[in-house]
């Protein structure tokens, strides 16, 4: 028998007002830990068309390195910096 254990892994979303994918998607790929980014961090940008809105959909492997708070204020800022608000997250 073969037992293997990990830190809870977090799924956070963060929901921007556009319908921009590709600024969904470039937020992503400069925050997630294979680009460089934030360790412990997967990401990648999708389209909520229902909603008219895009999304970067994270899962955040190690919570006590990268804190939801960083995860969020990271795509905040990168967001603002292109004139785009935050419309939530969860």
């Amino acid at each position: 028998m073969v037992i293997g254990a990990r830190p809870p892994l977090i799924s956070f979303n963060v929901n921007l007002r556009s319908t921009d994918l590709a600024l969904a998607r470039s937020i992503a790929k400069d925050i997630r830990q294979s680009n460089g980014g934030l360790p412990h961090l997967k990401a990648i940008g999708v389209e909520l068309a229902s909603r008219q809105l895009v999304q970067v959909a994270m899962n955040l492997t190690d919570y006590i390195i990268t804190p939801i708070h960083v995860a969020f204020e990271a795509v905040r800022t990168r967001a603002a910096e292109q004139g785009v608000a935050v419309a939530g997250a969860k």
